[in-house]
């Protein structure tokens, strides 16, 4: 738990424009609470969310982590959240976005963070079904975001 509480500070203390106060970004509502696991990003019109050329990236590596560890998932998880997890922190080490993209991606990057936790806790099924949210959620960036 202090892990995560740390990335989060981390993720405030990163990024150029934390969120602060409340802001509705087309259906997509932030408010001063950085851990408020009730946020959902909504696809409301046509245009999808401008995210920087090092989010990009990292994104995409997270993705290809994710669709190349099935097999990880399973036999090492240690080693899959490991990797996640610091693939994640570079994210939030070169986050410079700004505006309403930047506060989507902190209710995006806030889910995944959730999944990753609960991967982190559990075993068994219950850890499949973790993996199963992490994947599905990660890999909706894509549709929020260009």
């Amino acid at each position: 738990m202090n892990k995560i509480v740390g990335i989060l500070t981390l993720l405030s203390v990163a990024c150029t424009n934390p969120v602060t106060q409340k802001v509705e970004v087309d259906k997509v509502t932030l408010d001063s609470n950085p851990v408020n696991s009730s946020r959902e990003l909504q696809v409301n019109s046509a245009t999808k969310y401008k995210a920087d050329k090092a989010t990009r990236k990292n994104v995409a590596a997270i993705v290809q982590i994710v669709n190349d560890s099935s097999d990880l998932a399973k036999k090492n998880s240690a080693k899959l959240t490991q990797q996640l997890q610091a693939r994640i922190d570079t994210l939030i080490q070169q986050c410079k976005m700004s505006g309403p993209a930047h506060n989507a991606l902190h209710v995006w990057l806030e889910k995944v963070m959730g999944d990753l936790k609960e991967m982190k806790e559990e075993e068994g099924d219950e850890y499949q079904k973790s993996y199963a949210n992490l994947k599905k959620d990660v890999e909706s960036f894509y549709t929020f975001f260009e």
